[in-house]
């Protein structure tokens, strides 16, 4: 959420270089055995959990297109005809709707974690899932994504070079959960390696879509240290006592993300009640920079409003169910 509002460059450079490839590192960390061992099991869990959870928060996203606009939180009405092409286009993951584009990590979770629970699978019956083969995944995808960086191939298949990096990630977190390599040790002191990260930062800009050729190689370095520096202060947070409020916000990722750049709307339409920007000019941009303390405003509001939004609508379904079951009763 902060790399998405704030206004210090070297801040967000700083969390490029890490918080998305963190967060397939941790999914592979909790990829479970059992989907590996089952792999139907396995697939359709995948595809419920991440696949289903995007078609579903997309198409309401796009059949509400137009009612976001009436609102003027967006601008160009949607014909019944683009309505359709792009629900169309959902299906086969490929989303441009402005809402809900930091979605995008959904699509490419649901892909390479079934790719991973295919790969690990077939190891599995032949008796040869371990380190090394894990390992081979890990180089294939990221010498595949070397290769994919380049101009050509992107401009035939953008998303390729995405998915090949998210695999070399999401496999690598698989491979330190499965020989246990998040030591005590590794996480008392990882959070050191966000200096590689930082340093990294002031020479190189990397980020996910960027990246290219041998930042690719750095990106992938760089999100490893991040990754495990990362649980090392969460480690930290939660011997502090609040580690129920890290885990509620972990849980709610999801959420969170699907309403970000909403909740930015709903600052940026506060922002413009104070001031003498126009309403229709502040809305429809993603975040305003007038001063370097707004986007800490936008970071609470895209996280505290999401988890409201999900608390709410989770306590009608529940008033629901229970008053379904009185009736019954």
């Amino acid at each position: 959420v902060i790399g998405h509002c704030c206004a210090f460059g070297q801040l967000i450079f700083f969390i490029y270089t890490f918080h998305m490839p963190c967060f397939f590192f941790v999914s592979g960390m909790v990829l479970s055995d059992q989907c590996i061992e089952n792999i139907n099991y396995g697939i359709k869990r995948k595809l419920y959990s991440y696949y289903l959870s995007f078609i579903k928060c997309a198409v309401i996203f796009i059949l509400l297109h137009n009612f976001f606009v009436y609102l003027g939180l967006i601008d160009c009405y949607y014909s019944l005809t683009d309505t359709v092409i792009k629900i169309l286009r959902v299906f086969i993951l490929r989303n441009n709707e402005k809402l809900i584009i930091p979605l995008w990590f959904v699509a490419s979770l649901s892909v390479v974690s079934v790719m991973t629970v295919i790969y690990c699978s077939i190891m599995c019956k032949k008796r040869k899932l371990n380190t090394v083969s894990v390992s081979m995944l890990i180089l294939f995808s990221l010498l595949a994504a070397y290769l994919a960086s380049n101009e050509m191939v992107m401009s035939v298949i953008p998303m390729m070079k995405i998915v090949l990096l998210s695999l070399s990630f999401y496999a690598m977190g698989y491979l330190f959960r499965k020989n246990d390599l998040i030591t005590s040790k590794l996480i008392d002191y990882g959070w050191i390696m966000y200096i590689v990260c930082f340093i990294v930062s002031l020479y190189e800009k990397l980020e996910f879509f960027q990246v290219s050729g041998v930042s690719v190689l750095i990106f992938f370095l760089t999100g490893i240290c991040g990754s495990i520096a990362t649980l090392s202060v969460c480690r930290k947070l939660c011997s502090l006592g609040i580690n129920n409020y890290v885990v509620y916000i972990g849980q709610h990722t999801f959420v969170i993300m699907l309403f970000n750049y909403l909740s930015f709307r709903f600052v940026n339409f506060a922002y413009a009640l104070m001031s003498d920007l126009t309403i229709c000019e502040a809305v429809q941009c993603n975040v305003l920079y007038p001063n370097n303390w707004l986007w800490i405003v936008y970071t609470l509001v895209a996280v505290l409003l999401p988890l409201l939004i999900s608390r709410v609508f989770r306590q009608i379904i529940l008033f629901v169910i229970f008053r379904n079951q009185c009736k019954s009763a």
